[in-house]
């Protein structure tokens, strides 16, 4: 009886599944090029399960009328024009934007499926003692505080890791770079970390002293070697310098050498 009776469990919660799980279409507009656009893609569908997304570029011949929503990385006159619920997002979004994201877009859609059982929980006590306009401004603001909150604590457990955009930048990247050999080319090019206070002098000694106690391991792949020392040695920021050698030096590693590029890791645990 109980074999039975989870296939029928299965089955009917798969049925409703089907007629749940897509209850909005939303259209993606980005210009930014496949990949990025691909990327963000599957950014919103991770975010929100119960729309159907379409991914296009910004062509003219779209109806446009007939989303739900539209995510767009580019406001054009048409969106502006025809007044229609659309929502201005960057290609790639940390995580304090995916959360402001969840609050806008459940203020256009009203999706529950955005909320935890508790939160719906709150909100529909809420909304027996309040009128329509009430109601939109407390579940309004209790999205983005909640959200707000969550991704608070999620920062002080560790738990949001940052974007390589985030720790790199162009003060942190250098091109053609000489240097006479392996330590040489890991001094000059992991000298801009220093020159930024992304680590302190005694932490380049510690990558160069980790090199030769360990070996050519930190050549990870053909031609790229990672550089790095433990924390203690005076990592201050996580960052990553980005360099390239004018002439590639071996590094004795047989299987990976001669280096080409050289990426410079500073980690705070």
């Amino acid at each position: 009886i109980a074999y039975i009776a989870l296939h029928f469990a299965i089955s009917i919660f798969h049925d409703q599944d089907i007629l749940t799980h897509k209850r909005y279409r939303a259209l993606v507009l980005c210009p930014n090029g496949i990949g990025t656009s691909m990327i963000l893609l599957h950014e919103l569908e991770a975010l929100f399960p119960n729309i159907e997304f379409d991914n296009q570029s910004f062509l003219d011949s779209l109806d446009l009328e007939s989303y739900d929503i539209i995510f767009t990385t580019k406001v054009t006159q048409s969106l502006f024009k025809k007044q229609l619920n659309y929502i201005f997002v960057n290609p790639i979004m940390n995580e304090k934007e995916k959360y402001l994201l969840i609050g806008k877009v459940y203020k256009l859609i009203r999706d529950d499926s955005l909320l935890s059982n508790d939160e719906k929980e709150l909100l529909s006590i809420i909304e027996k003692h309040v009128d329509d306009n009430q109601y939109d401004k407390i579940a309004t603001e209790f999205i983005y505080n909640k959200k707000a909150e969550d991704m608070k604590n999620n920062e002080e457990e560790g738990g949001i890791s940052p974007l390589l955009s985030e720790i790199t930048d162009p003060r942190l990247i250098q091109l053609n770079v000489e240097a006479s050999d392996w330590e040489d080319a890991i001094r000059k090019s992991t000298k801009v970390l220093v020159t930024n206070n992304k680590v302190s002098e005694e932490y380049i000694d510690g990558m160069i002293q980790t090199t030769k106690e360990s070996g050519p391991y930190i050549v990870i792949t053909k031609h790229v070697a990672l550089p790095h020392a433990r924390p203690e040695c005076g990592a201050k920021e996580i960052a990553i310098s980005i360099s390239s050698l004018k002439t590639p030096i071996r590094f004795g590693n047989k299987e990976n050498d001669p280096v080409k590029y050289i990426f410079g890791l500073s980690a705070l645990d």
